[in-house]
């Protein structure tokens, strides 16, 4: 049953549609000209938005759409000049690239792992230690990347509620990022989005990951954005929580209240204080949300032993587990959104980039950091996309709301 909907698309019943009903649908929407949404089951609370449409809508079903094949030879042409052949057997290229920039840093991670009976206990190591299980190939594993400031934990809870809900099994890493976590044995000075894409490329090919889906958040979104667009073939699906592959400036409010902490962090004296609770009140005055603070201080360590006569004198009772510096020094490049193609990044080539997977955007109507003004940018990097608002959560959506944004990320990865 085919029916107009309210989104200039045809809503179609497909999750549970044989593969030649499928291909009849696509074959319908190429030849009424119009984009197929193919409908999954219906998800309250949430707004949906869905590329090659004019108008929202509101309460519909979790859906991804598939878009008319563009008519302008010449586009088409460049578009495919510009991509790689999807294989993974191009070592020679991203060798290439990684030398070009400096060797990748061996990311320090975490793996909920599928086992014989979907049970196995967790796995963490550097990216050189575990092998993907051969009972998950099936599935491409998830990656879950977090955020600025952030570390691999920030998305503990969220990679377990996935591993045990999600009914097609994968294997679920977390890993921690350039200039954070316990990446220290490592810190480096550069860390734009092409050098973060070319560590995770580094990590998927030590644990032999051909195709990953990724999963990103804030900085870690933009990161997971710029990986698709550069190394497509690699990517089997794209989950972007709150943010835009877009230049963030000193007029968007979100993103001047991420500098003022920043510059706050780089003010700070951590070796000053003994307890995170004397850095906590201290913190007070210019970070006056409690969440935000509590979220900060998961970026210290607490280092026992310091007034102990038996320990160095010169020892701290709190040390960073974040490279405070470089990330001060690197906030223009982070603020901004770069992708290294063939060992270029400038913005001319970045303007024909796509990817033409399905493209998942989960945003927070609070935090402003997707806004209306992006779309066009989102749709023609990402025309396979869907943007699907949360109500009532803010920037961390993921623990501010996380049953609904499991259960949105269930309908992606099991579709």
């Amino acid at each position: 049953m085919i029916l107009l909907s309210e989104t200039r698309g045809y809503h179609l019943s497909y999750s549970h549609c044989s593969r030649c009903k499928k291909v009849i649908m696509t074959l319908i929407s190429l030849l009424t000209m119009v984009p197929t949404i193919f409908v999954v089951e219906p998800i309250q609370r949430c707004h949906h938005y869905y590329s090659n449409n004019t108008k929202h809508s509101y309460g519909v079903a979790l859906a991804f759409t598939t878009n008319l094949p563009s008519r302008n030879k010449k586009s088409t042409s460049l578009y495919h000049s510009l991509l790689r052949e999807s294989t993974i057997k191009h070592s020679t290229d991203l060798v290439a690239d990684i030398h070009a920039m400096g060797p990748p840093v061996d990311l320090q991670y975490m793996c909920l792992k599928v086992g014989p009976n979907d049970d196995e206990p967790t796995s963490s190591g550097s990216a050189s230690t575990t092998t993907i299980s051969k009972s998950s190939r099936r599935h491409p594993p998830v990656i879950l990347l977090h955020g600025l400031l952030g570390h691999k934990r920030n998305l503990a809870s969220l990679g377990a509620a996935l591993h045990a809900q999600i009914k097609k099994k994968r294997d679920i890493y977390a890993v921690d990022l350039r200039n954070h976590g316990d990446n220290t044995h490592d810190w480096r000075d550069h860390m734009s989005y092409s050098h973060m894409s070319m560590d995770v490329i580094n990590f998927m090919n030590q644990n032999k990951i051909e195709k990953a889906v990724l999963i990103g958040h804030s900085m870690g979104g933009k990161l997971a954005s710029s990986m698709a667009l550069s190394h497509p073939e690699r990517v089997q699906g794209l989950i972007v929580l709150d943010i835009s592959p877009i230049r963030y400036t000193h007029k968007d409010t979100a993103w001047k209240s991420v500098q003022a902490i920043v510059d706050t962090l780089d003010n700070v004296d951590i070796t000053k204080f003994d307890k995170k609770s004397e850095l906590d009140l201290h913190l007070q005055e210019s970070v006056e949300d409690p969440s935000l603070r509590a979220f900060i201080l998961t970026s210290i360590n607490s280092l026992k032993g310091r007034h102990n006569d038996d320990e160095d004198n010169n020892a701290h009772a709190l040390q960073w587990n974040i490279n405070i510096d470089a990330i001060v020094q690197q906030m223009n490049v982070l603020a901004g959104f770069d992708v290294c193609y063939h060992g270029s990044s400038d913005d001319a080539s970045l303007q024909h980039l796509q990817y033409e997977g399905d493209a998942f955007f989960l945003n927070s109507p609070i935090s402003r950091y997707i806004k209306h003004s992006h779309m066009e940018t989102i749709k023609r990097h990402f025309p396979n996309f869907m943007l699907t608002t949360i109500k009532g959560v803010g920037h961390s959506l993921h623990t501010d709301s996380p049953e609904a944004t499991v259960e949105l990320l269930k309908k992606y990865l099991d579709r």
